[in-house]
């Protein structure tokens, strides 16, 4: 048995073979490394490439998988050590490794020709540890994942303020960088401390795929777990803020963050000149990339903070399942400077906040969900289509709004049903349960009611839709009217004719008689 460290020694005795098998000094996993025979400039990188005398050794184990252990560079996950170093050597590796190259080769013709290449996505495993650090830097490295053993059983930990886990792919760049795609989190927590102002932020990230990634412990007053910026066409899988599942957050320092998750424009710095006090000075702007757009997010969590979720400004998101829940203000926000954003099947229980959803956005859609307080609309456009509902608010900032084969007044919580005072508001299929009945449908803020439903009396100047005459009517503190001033009065059970009709057409039908 050969340990790596003592073949790549500077004092090594070992025979230079072509292929050799290790075993590595760091993780004790055996390793194989092979003659390096290529024209190639190559730098000993410590754990892949690997210098012995005059010759070049590569691990065949990376080449084949892609896949490196953070321990061969030195990590330990003990939380003990500060593994500052060996991340930020393991980082530097990737993003080295994954810079385009320009290799020399053949064409079909003979000819020499350069050729551009880029080499396969690599992953950074960590075995189950808690792994602490200070500060590893900005991470824009595209086609990396980052994997952990099993879910919860790694935690990366942050020991200072600020951000903990950064992925910006416009940090310091006044280039107009492109979008960092394919940047994957698996099998994560991230661990801060009560001075992080946020836990995970991601700007500029796209084509990327999270799974089982957990955030706690942040600034109690402005912590953030998962802030993006301009994040878009990526997929998030059980992403978890949670006080009601994570241990730590709910028994130990109790540092829950203000909100889970923050969706927000993302910008690109750019220097520009201008004239500033009749001089010529060099500054920084932002130039904007657009809203967190087009994500998908399944079955997250978001749970025991102020803010569930915080829709600020995002596009065409959609959330399967999950839980904005246990908050103490608002389960979901969102604002209006977001649009197009779905919820199916999702489950807002926030009993003692203000609202489960605060919803100013435009065309918001909620597709069998259930709110267990308060749905409340400000809004343009909002849709919501089945599901169990408590009490329905909608304000007259709100346009458009639709409710649509719902149940209201389903928790045991005091509800006053749907409260319309917004505009072109629609209601149908919405059923009372504690009436145990239908109430009646109204479109585009119109009632409509059939001759069997229309009350004998109503509020002067009341108006709703009449379903057997197909128009409008109103209550002129006797008899119901139409347009006109005709009294609609009842007439003939006729089947599938009026059973109402108006007294211009009784007039009419009087004189016809009479003529003939």
């Amino acid at each position: 048995m050969i340990f790596t460290e003592d073949f790549f020694s500077p004092t090594s005795v070992y025979p230079s073979e072509d292929l050799v098998q290790l075993v590595d000094s760091f993780t004790k996993e055996n390793v194989n490394y092979q003659k390096y025979t290529g024209s190639a400039t190559l730098i000993d990188d410590g754990v892949v490439y690997r210098k012995k005398g005059n010759d070049f050794y590569v691990d065949t184990n990376f080449l084949t998988s892609g896949q490196l252990n953070i321990q061969r560079f030195g990590a330990k996950g003990d939380d003990l050590t500060d593994n500052n170093a060996a991340i930020k050597r393991a980082l530097a590796f990737c993003e080295n490794y994954r810079k385009e190259r320009i290799i020399s080769g053949k064409a079909p013709n003979g000819m020499d020709v350069l050729y551009h290449q880029f080499d396969k996505a690599i992953t950074i495993y960590f075995p189950n540890g808690i792994y602490r650090y200070t500060d590893i830097g900005n991470i824009k490295i595209e086609n990396l994942t980052i994997k952990g053993e099993t879910f919860r059983g790694v935690v990366l930990k942050c020991m200072k303020g600020g951000i903990a886990l950064e992925m910006n792919a416009f940090k310091d760049d006044y280039s107009s960088p492109p979008f960092c795609k394919n940047l994957n989190l698996n099998n994560i927590v991230v661990e801060g401390q009560y001075n992080t102002e946020v836990l995970i932020f991601a700007q500029g990230i796209s084509h990327s795929n999270w799974e089982n990634v957990a955030v706690r412990e942040a600034d109690k007053d402005l912590g953030i777990g998962f802030y993006f910026k301009g994040v878009m066409l990526s997929g998030f899988k059980n992403l978890q803020c949670s006080s009601d599942v994570d241990t730590v957050m709910k028994t130990g320092n109790k540092n829950i963050p203000y909100q889970g998750l923050k969706l927000d424009h993302g910008h690109r710095i750019q220097k520009e000149k201008q004239i500033i006090e009749g001089e010529e000075v060099i500054v920084e702007v932002l130039n904007g990339i657009g809203n967190c757009s087009n994500n998908s997010f399944y079955d997250i969590k978001m749970e025991g903070m102020s803010f569930g979720v915080n829709i600020f400004q995002g596009d065409q998101n959609t959330f399967y399942g999950g839980t904005p829940e246990s908050c103490t203000k608002y389960g979901l926000m969102i604002s209006r400077g977001s649009r197009y954003n779905t919820f199916i099947g999702s489950a807002f229980e926030n009993d003692y906040s203000i609202a489960d959803i605060l919803d100013d956005g435009i065309h918001t859609v909620y597709i069998n969900c259930y709110a267990s307080k308060k749905a409340w609309f400000q809004g343009q456009g909002s849709t919501v289509l089945g599901g169990f509902w408590q009490e329905v608010q909608i304000d007259n900032s709100a346009e458009a709004t639709k409710i649509e084969n719902v149940t209201i007044k389903y928790f045991p919580l005091p509800s006053e049903g749907i409260i319309d005072n917004g505009k072109m508001t629609t209601i149908q299929n919405v059923r009372d349960k504690i009436l145990g009945t239908y109430i009646p449908n109204k479109y585009n803020a119109t009632v409509h009611l059939g001759s069997a439903q229309r009350p004998q009396n109503n509020s002067v100047g009341s108006m709703i839709f009449d379903t057997d005459l197909l128009k409008p009517i109103w209550f002129n503190g006797n008899s119901w009217v139409d347009a006109s001033g005709n009294i609609v009065i009842y007439f003939l059970n006729l089947g599938k004719y009026p059973k109402y009709i108006t007294t211009a057409a009784i007039k009419i039908a009087a004189v016809l008689f009479v003529i003939f």
